[in-house]
Order: C-alpha cells, then structure tokens, then sequence
C-alpha cells in the first residue's frame, strides 16, 4: 500500500526541545558476587530522553580476582527509539566467588495524533522499521535478544526472539546475531479525533563470569522507528491531502517557551500527500 515518508525526529533536534512526547528511557546494571574496589554494584537512569548507566567493579583474591563491567544506553522521542548494552563478567581462574551482571535497556513512545483532511470515520495505517543485534564472546549468559511493540489505536503488534546460554556458535564475535523488518498497523479512526501512537523496545541481559583469562559479554542493541502514515475512507479509498498531526506533551517551561515551540510545531506540521 502507499505510504508518506514521515521526517525523521531527533532527540536532540529543535523539536524536542521545545515540546517532547509522552516518551520514557531507562538503563539499569545490577551486579552480584564479592569485589573489592569500584565503588557501587548497581546503577540506574531515567528520563523523557536520554539514560545512561555505567558499572566497573573488580575483587582481588588469592585464586585471581574477578571483574563485571557494563553499559546501557537508551533514547527515546515521538517515533524514535533507540537502545544498547553490553555487560561482561571474567574472572583468571575459577574460585570460590562467582560474579556476574544483569542489567538492560528500555524505551518507549505514547502519544496520539490528530487526523483531518477528511470527514466521517476511515482507516489509518502506521509503518515502522525495526533493527537488532546481539553478540555473545565466550559465555554464559541469555536473553541477548530485543523485545518489541508497536500499538496504533485497538490494534498492536509485538514480537521478540531469544538465544539461551550457552550462546550458539551463530550469535559469537565477529558473527552477531542480525535483524530488520518493517511492520505495518492499522487501526479504524474518525476524523477530527485522537488516534492513540505508541511503541517500545527492550532488552535484559544476564552475564555470569568467564572461563581462564576470557570475560563472558553479551551485546545487545535495538532501535525502533515511524516512517509513515496511509489515511483511508470509510470506503478503504486514500484520502489525498490528509494531514496526520502529532499531538505532544509540552515540557514545563516559561509562556514564550511554549510560544516558540507552537511555532515550530507549526513548521514541522507532519502533512502527507497520498497518492495512488
């Protein structure tokens, strides 16, 4: 079926600076086992944007010491998400402490849009394109593999694959685990009202330690994008000129604050040009 192309939103662009969606982005790190210097053995972030956490712990002992590192990444706007981890657990020889690292990414979009250009009731339809990977060296480990879901209206779509430890030969370093697509969701709507927009994506990874002087990591990354709308009549006809606005939560902020950004939503007006 035709599509628009919608413009591509960045986090940081003049857009979400002024009025953000209703959008979440979270990293969190646990570790478990004894260490001795490194400081705190978890982290966590949280924020309508951007999450980062860090963790780098190591114990020195008799038997050879142990070390976890991890980082986790995660972004979130109105059609685009992104996140990451990598999280790595090793120890020289096996001893009497076990260490390891669970930790993750997630990050999602609600908001809804406004549909007009037409009259009566009609069909809307989303597109986004998804991408993910996963990489396991050495280990022990599971849940390499990013979860999805995307909702448009009453109708969703979610899906996920998983490699459970020991990791097969397909996902090891320098051959990781790869995919793409593209969904499409379609959902019945009515001119001049709220058709509610959302996706996430996510990801938890579990790393126990290593064998001899090789770290046990797992990789994992995703992202999660809109890339256009369809708008149909009740009569499944294109509707030629309907315009899909984005209806977003605007930031706590100054009344010229909230000026500037009704201006740059006027600019940035998402209208499409359906043609056959």
């Amino acid at each position: 079926m035709p599509s628009a192309s919608v413009p591509p939103v960045d986090a940081g662009g003049a857009f979400s600076a002024v009025s953000v969606a209703d959008t979440l982005a979270s990293a969190n790190l646990q570790t478990y086992g004894t260490f001795s210097s490194g400081g705190s053995t978890s982290c966590a972030s949280t924020s309508s944007s951007s999450a980062g956490c860090f963790l780098y712990l190591y114990n020195d002992d008799p038997y050879g010491g142990e070390m976890v590192w991890g980082n986790a990444t995660a972004l979130s706007a109105f059609g685009a998400l992104s996140g990451a981890a990598e999280t790595q657990a090793g120890q020289n020889v096996f001893g009497y402490n076990p260490v390891g690292m669970q930790g993750g990414f997630s990050a999602d979009f609600d908001d809804a849009v406004l549909v007009t250009g037409g009259t009566g009731t009609g069909y809307l339809f989303a597109d986004f394109s998804w991408t993910a990977a996963a990489t396991a060296n050495f280990g022990k480990g599971f849940d390499i593999w990013p979860s999805f879901t995307v909702a448009v209206g009453s109708s969703s779509e979610s899906w996920t694959s998983s490699a459970t430890g020991p990791i097969g030969i397909s996902c090891y370093s320098p051959f990781p685990c790869t995919g793409s697509g593209t969904v499409v969701v379609s959902t019945p709507f009515t001119f001049g009202g709220l058709t509610d927009i959302s996706g996430s994506t996510a990801d938890s990874l579990s790393t126990g330690e290593g064998v001899l002087f090789f770290g046990s990591t797992l990789i994992s990354s995703a992202s999660l994008g809109l890339t256009g709308f369809s708008v149909y009549d009740a009569s499944g006809d294109l509707v030629p000129g309907a315009v899909v606005t984005p209806v977003l939560t605007p930031e706590p902020a100054s009344a010229s604050l909230l000026l500037y950004g009704a201006l740059v939503l006027g600019v940035l007006l998402w209208r499409f040009n359906l043609q056959d």
